[in-house]
C-alpha cells in the first residue's frame, strides 16, 4: 500500500521488491550485518527489530513473501524526479490501484471518480503484442520470447520481417560448454568493472577527511570577505567565477547507487536458485560453478562438461526456462539498457547535467557496453542446442 507520505524512491521500493525489503529473495528475519562493507548495516524484513514480522513487514501474515516486479511484472525506475512505470511484458498493460488517490496527486494516473476510466495520464508507449507465425501456425504473444513454437526451442524476437526467416536446430555439448565459458568471461568483466568502480566511488563519498579538505579550500577562495568597506567581497566581484563550489556530492552518490544496484540485481539473477522448476539442477554450484568473495564465479570445467553430457536438457532450463538464469538476466538488464527508458540512459542525463565530467559521462558507457556483453552472451546459452538462422 502507496501512503501519502512516500517519496518517491519509497513508492519505487514498494512496487519493485514489495514486502523484500533487504532485496534478498525470501521473506526473512535477517541479521545485522555489513554484508557488502558499505559501512551500512543490512538486516531483513524485521524493520523495528523486535523478533516478530508485523503488519509493515509481512503485510497479510502469510509468512510467503508477496509483492515485487517478480510477481507482479511491473519495474519503476525514477529519472528527473518522474516515476516511470514498464511492463516486463511489453504485451500486457499496467493495471495499478489508487485507493488514496496518491497516483493521481502525483501524476501518474487520470480519473474523475475512481475506479471508473482510470488511464495513465502520460502514457510512453502502449502495450503491444508479438504476433509471429512458424510452419503456418500463428502466434500471439505477450512477450517478444516465444516458447513451444519449436518443441525445446525458445525464440527471441528482434523485429519483424516481411521475409521468412530459417532455424536450423542441431545439438553440440562443445557449442553450449564454449557459449557458458564466454558468459563466465563477460559476467567477471561486468563484476571486476563494478567492484573497481563502486571501490572508487566510496573511497571519494566516504572520505571524509578528503571531503573536509576540498570544502575548506574551496570556502576559502569562495566565501565573501568580511569587515571591508569596499564593493569587492567575493572573488566574483572581480571576474573569477565559481562553478560548483560543493563536491558534486549528489553525482557522486547518485553513480554509486547505480553501480550498486546493477550488482546487486546481476549478482542476484545469476546465483538465486530457481523457483518452481522441478528441475534436478537448482543453482549454478550444480554446474560446477561457483562464486567468489569478489562475486566472480568459476568454472570447474570438468564437472561442467559431465552435467551437460548426463543432463544437457535440464541445463538447457536452468538458463532458458520462465525463470531460468538467462531469461532473469535478460529482463533485468534489458531495464538498464533500455535507450528510452534504462537506468543508464537517466544516469547519464543526470551526470552531464549536473557536472558535465568526460570521466563519469565515461564509466557509464563502459557500464553499457560491459552489460550488453552479459545480455548477448545470456541470450546465446544452451546447453543441448546450438541454433543457427
Amino acid at each position: 500500500m502507496i501512503d501519502e507520505t512516500d517519496s518517491l524512491y519509497a513508492i519505487a521500493d514498494k512496487i519493485n521488491y514489495g514486502e523484500d525489503l533487504n532485496r534478498n529473495g525470501t521473506l526473512d528475519f535477517g541479521t545485522e550485518t555489513d554484508a557488502d562493507n558499505d559501512r551500512l548495516m543490512d538486516q531483513g524484513e524485521d524493520g523495528n527489530r523486535n523478533g516478530v514480522l508485523d503488519t509493515r513487514e509481512d503485510i497479510n501474515f502469510n509468512n510467503e513473501l508477496d509483492g515485487g516486479t517478480d510477481k507482479h511484472g511491473v519495474q519503476v525506475t525514477i529519472a528527473e524526479g518522474k516515476l516511470i512505470f514498464t511492463a516486463s511484458d511489453t504485451g500486457k498493460e499496467i493495471n495499478l490501484k489508487d485507493d488514496n488517490d496518491v497516483l493521481r496527486e502525483l501524476g501518474i494516473l487520470s480519473y474523475d471518480i475512481y475506479p471508473l476510466n482510470v488511464t495513465f495520464k502520460h502514457e510512453l508507449q502502449p502495450a503491444q503484442k508479438a504476433n509471429i507465425t512458424v510452419d503456418d501456425v500463428e502466434y500471439e504473444i505477450d512477450g517478444n520470447e516465444i516458447a513451444g513454437a519449436i518443441e525445446g526451442i525458445t525464440l527471441s524476437l528482434k523485429g519483424t520481417s516481411s521475409s521468412e526467416v530459417a532455424v536450423t536446430v542441431s545439438e553440440s555439448t562443445d557449442a553450449a560448454f564454449s557459449n557458458i565459458s564466454a558468459f563466465t568471461d563477460d559476467y567477471n568483466n561486468a563484476m571486476k568493472f563494478l567492484n573497481d568502480q563502486i571501490k572508487f566511488a566510496k573511497a571519494f563519498y566516504q572520505d571524509i577527511a578528503a571531503q573536509r579538505v576540498r570544502t575548506d579550500l574551496m570556502h576559502s577562495i569562495a566565501d565573501d570577505v568580511g569587515g571591508r568597506p569596499s564593493d569587492f567581497d567575493n572573488i566574483t566581484d572581480i571576474g573569477i567565477s565559481v562553478a560548483n563550489t560543493g563536491k558534486n556530492s549528489m553525482n557522486q552518490l547518485s553513480l554509486l547507487n547505480l553501480l550498486k544496484k546493477v550488482k546487486g540485481e546481476v549478482k542476484n539473477s545469476l546465483s538465486m536458485p530457481l523457483k518452481g522448476s522441478g528441475s534436478i539442477l537448482s543453482s549454478i554450484e550444480d554446474l560446477g560453478i561457483k562464486t567468489k568473495d569478489d562475486d566472480t564465479i568459476e568454472i570447474d570445467g570438468e564437472k561442467l562438461r559431465e552435467v551437460l553430457q548426463a543432463t544437457n536438457a535440464a541445463v538447457s532450463a536452468m538458463f532458458n526456462s520462465d525463470s531460468g538464469i538467462s531469461t532473469r538476466l535478460k529482463k533485468q538488464l534489458d531495464r538498464e539498457l533500455d535507450e528510452r527508458l534504462g537506468t543508464i540512459v537517466f544516469q547519464n542525463t543526470v551526470i552531464a547535467v549536473t557536472i558535465k565530467t568526460l570521466d563519469s559521462l565515461q564509466k557509464l558507457q563502459d557500464l553499457k557496453e560491459t552489460l550488453s556483453n552479459i545480455n548477448e552472451r545470456g541470450r546465446l546459452i544452451s546447453s543441448n542446442i546450438s541454433v543457427t538462422a
